[in-house]
C-alpha cells in the first residue's frame, strides 16, 4: 500500500527543512512526497530542489503562485498512492505517522481516517493539545455523522490536513479544492464528510500544527477573506440543501448560523454592510437556521447587543485589531 504525501511550498523557509525531515524519517517507507513550490520569493525553492537531489522518493515542481487550492489540486493529478495526506511545509508529523495509517487502513479501509486530537507548536517550540474531538471508545461512523458530532461537541475544525484520505474515493466523488479563495478548507471538508460512507477516528496524534504570525489563519482580516467567507456559506447551504435530508440539516445549519453572525460581524467591522443590515442578516437569514439554546444566546446578543457579542468573542475582535495596526500602504 503506497502513501501520498502532497506539500506546498510557499515562503515557509524557515521551517521547510524540518517538515520535510519529519517525512522522510518515517517508520513506513512505501510514501512518495510531492513537493511543489509554489512560487516561493524566500530560499524555500533552493531547499525543495536540495532535498529532491538526495531523496528519489521526493517528486520536486515548481510552479508560479496560483495559490493553495491549486497547488493541492496539481498534487492530487500526480499522486499515485492509494491514500493521500497533506502537509502544511510549515508543520510536522510523527516519525510513525504513516506506519499508524497503514496498520488504520489494512485493518479497517475507509474513506477518511482522522485523529481524535493534533498538537499546536507555539513560537517557542511547546506543543499543547489544540483540536481535540476523543471519542471513547474511537469509533467508524459515516463522513455526516462525523460532522454532526463535532459541530454538536462545538470541536469541529475544517483543516484538510488533519485527515488522510482514499485517494479513490476522492476521484470518484469529483471532489478537490475551490481555486482562487481564501478558507478553502471550510468549503472541501464539509464536502468530503457529506460524501463519505465511512469515516475512522483513531486514538493516535500525528500531526503538529505551527502557531505563527504571517499564516493565512494567523493573517489579518481584510475585504477579500471576508467575501470568500460569504462565498464558501452560500456554497454550503446550497450543499446542504440539495445533499443532505432535511431530518439531518439542523445540527449543520445552525452551525452554519454560528459563521454567518461571525462573518456578518466581519462585513459590518469592515464597513461593506450597514446596521440595518447586519440586523437584517440575523432576522431574516440567520434566525429561520437557528436550533440551540446556546446559538439562540449568541443570536440574541448579535442581533441587541453586539459590542457584548464581539467582547465575548475575542479572536474575531483580534482580527480586526491586526487589521488595524497594518501599515498603510
Amino acid at each position: 500500500m503506497k502513501f501520498s504525501v502532497i506539500i506546498p511550498v510557499y515562503n515557509v523557509e524557515a521551517y521547510l527543512a524540518a517538515c520535510l525531515e519529519s517525512v522522510l524519517m518515517q517508520t513506513e517507507k512505501n510514501i512518495e512526497i510531492i513537493l511543489i513550490n509554489d512560487g516561493s520569493t524566500d530560499s524555500g525553492g533552493e531547499i525543495c530542489r536540495e532535498f529532491a537531489v538526495k531523496h528519489p522518493e521526493i517528486i520536486y515542481l515548481s510552479q508560479n503562485n496560483r495559490g493553495l487550492s491549486a497547488t493541492r489540486n496539481r498534487g492530487l493529478d500526480l499522486a499515485r498512492g492509494e491514500y493521500v495526506l497533506f502537509l502544511d511545509s510549515d508543520d510536522t508529523i510523527s516519525r510513525d505517522a504513516i506506519a499508524i495509517f497503514a496498520k488504520a487502513v489494512s485493518e479497517s479501509p475507509a474513506d477518511i481516517v482522522i485523529p481524535d486530537h493534533v498538537f499546536a507548536v507555539n513560537s517557542a517550540g511547546k506543543s499543547k493539545v489544540y483540536r481535540d474531538i476523543r471519542l471513547n471508545p474511537p469509533v467508524e461512523l459515516t463522513g455526516l455523522e462525523y460532522l454532526s458530532c463535532c459541530m454538536r461537541g462545538n470541536a469541529y475544525n475544517a483543516a484538510s490536513q488533519f485527515c488522510l484520505y482514499n485517494r479513490r474515493f476522492l476521484e470518484q466523488n469529483k471532489i478537490r479544492f475551490v481555486e482562487g479563495i481564501y478558507h478553502e478548507d471550510e468549503l472541501f471538508t464539509p464536502a468530503v464528510m457529506i460524501s463519505a460512507a465511512k469515516v475512522r477516528v483513531i486514538r493516535n496524534p500525528f500531526y503538529f500544527y505551527r502557531l505563527r504570525s504571517g499564516s493565512i489563519t494567523g493573517s489579518p482580516i481584510n475585504q477579500k477573506r471576508v467575501n470568500d467567507l460569504v462565498f464558501v456559506l452560500n456554497e454550503l447551504a446550497s450543499m446542504y440543501d440539495r445533499q443532505i435530508e432535511a431530518k439531518d440539516q439542523k445540527i449543520l445549519f445552525d452551525y452554519w448560523s454560528r459563521q454567518k453572525m461571525g462573518i456578518a460581524m466581519h462585513q459590518f467591522l469592515l464597513g461593506s454592510i450597514t446596521e440595518t443590515e447586519r440586523k437584517e442578516i440575523a432576522l431574516k437569514t440567520v434566525k429561520p437556521r437557528i436550533s440551540r439554546p446556546a446559538t439562540w444566546v449568541k443570536f440574541l446578543l448579535f442581533t441587541y447587543l453586539p459590542g457584548l457579542y464581539l467582547f465575548l468573542n475575542p479572536s474575531l475582535k483580534a482580527r480586526h485589531a491586526l487589521r488595524l495596526k497594518e501599515p498603510s500602504r
